[in-house]
């Protein structure tokens, strides 16, 4: 998985969660972000139900735990590279220092609390550190923090999320959840607090504890690079810096800067034999928000697939299989098109006959995003290419012998935009063919 998999982690792991109060006390505050189009910056809302903390100037943090943090950091790692950040693990509004050591190839996160005037470990048994970058989360004063762990042998991966609470002031395990998948057949077997569990029973789990109104900015993810850096020189200004913020803002601003929609990316498979089975999987930088079906295999779908494009998974028939996220990119306009809102549905036929889409797919394309353009004055339009998918990775096994990817960036003008035209290739479709089409509208 690509650098930036920890939204998506967060989503999946979060989705496991159990007995944890998901927000809190805490809901961060509407914000905006902004978005240049053809050299012009326009407020764009955030995403709704996932908005990040207002971006404000650095106010020093004036408390006895960080005080005391400050104190420790000085007496014990002076003359170490380290990254920290001030983090928010139980309910109260007492600071949790996270630290990860510069020296380890893999840093991994080191918790410590303050507690009866204090700076104490929260290491317990079996665990002195919770994972390493980019594998911790935690929810905002909401008492509950996690980390999932990923291994592998010949026969099969493991995926394996720790769930904790604080209770007297150190961290307790509440709940294992476990994944086995065989590199053989897909098949997966799942655990619950170390005893094995039907799939039904692992869902209906996961359930009873829905997080249906999930909300992406209440789990943090704790990554090196967006950390607070200590030099290991012993300087007290920088130490000063680097304690000085939440790190939830810090994380948030950096997360939502450039987070564009991907919207209905519809993946089509047309094998060469009926009944033939394929596995599809997708690696994107960012976090999904709608997945039909639901993946049945990590981070994709096994299904069996005939010549005519239908496709099969468990006892459902599909014309395709359909994705949405949140993408960490941002779509250019260098080149493209400026089309009247009336002129649109032409455009759409003969373009994307151009772009190598058979009368089905066109159909369902235009019957999905011409009501959103026909209204419109103009259409500025864009097809994406590294783009999008340099940020959302597909591949399939058996591999495709054609694979065709059309994403369309526009955004409504309410005049003549001169954009230089861009060019599109026909490509041939042949053997074993996958097609995926979606698209971005940029408000």
């Amino acid at each position: 998985m690509k650098k930036s998999k920890y939204l998506t982690c967060a989503m999946s792991l979060a989705l496991l969660i159990t007995g944890c109060s998901l927000y809190g006390n805490n809901i961060p505050e509407e914000g905006t972000s902004s978005v240049t189009v053809q050299g012009k910056d326009s407020e764009k809302p955030t995403e709704e139900n996932a908005q990040p903390p207002k971006e404000t100037a650095p106010k020093a943090i004036d408390s006895p735990e960080v005080k005391a943090y400050k104190d420790f950091l000085t007496e014990n790692y002076n003359d170490e590279e380290l990254s920290v950040a001030l983090v928010h693990l139980d309910e109260d509004d007492v600071y949790e220092l996270a630290l990860m050591h510069e020296k380890e190839t893999t840093p991994n996160v080191y918790l410590y609390g303050y507690q009866e005037g204090e700076v104490v470990s929260l290491e317990i048994e079996v665990f002195p550190f919770y994972g390493d970058s980019g594998d911790f989360f935690y929810l905002d004063k909401a008492n509950c923090f996690f980390y999932g762990y990923f291994s592998s042998n010949d026969e099969e991966v493991v995926t394996t999320e720790f769930v904790f609470s604080m209770k007297e002031g150190k961290p307790a395990l509440d709940h294992t959840l476990c994944a086995k998948t065989r590199y053989d057949s897909d098949d997966t077997t799942y655990y619950i607090d170390d005893k094995e569990v039907t799939k039904q029973e692992f869902d209906d789990f996961n359930d009873e504890h829905s997080l249906s109104e999930f909300d992406p900015v209440s789990v943090t993810c704790v990554i090196d690079e967006y950390c607070a850096k200590l030099s290991g020189m012993g300087d007290a200004d920088e130490l000063e810096e680097a304690l000085s913020r939440d790190y939830r803002v810090v994380y948030f601003s950096r997360e939502t800067e450039i987070m564009e929609p991907a919207l209905k990316p519809a993946i089509y498979l047309y094998p060469e034999q009926d009944n033939s089975s394929i596995n599809v999987n997708l690696d994107i930088d960012g976090y999904y928000t709608e997945l039909i079906p639901e993946f049945n295999t990590n981070n994709g779908w096994s299904v069996t697939a005939d010549r005519n494009g239908d496709i099969r998974l468990d006892g459902t028939t599909y014309d395709y299989l359909f994705w949405e996220a949140m993408l960490k990119t941002e779509y250019t306009f260098d080149e493209g098109f400026c089309v009247k809102g009336e002129d649109t549905r032409e455009f759409l036929e003969s373009t994307l006959t151009t772009c190598g889409l058979n009368a089905k797919e066109k159909e369902q394309f235009i019957e999905y995003w011409l009501p959103k353009m026909e209204n419109n004055a103009y259409n500025v339009i864009s097809f994406q290419k590294a783009a999008y998918t340099d940020h959302a990775g597909l591949k399939a096994n058996p591999a495709p012998d054609t694979t065709i990817r059309v994403f369309m960036a526009f955004y409504a003008s309410d005049e003549y935009v001169d954009i230089k035209k861009q060019t599109i290739i026909t490509p041939t479709r042949s053997g074993f063919t996958l097609v995926e089409w979606g698209g971005s509208e940029i408000q």
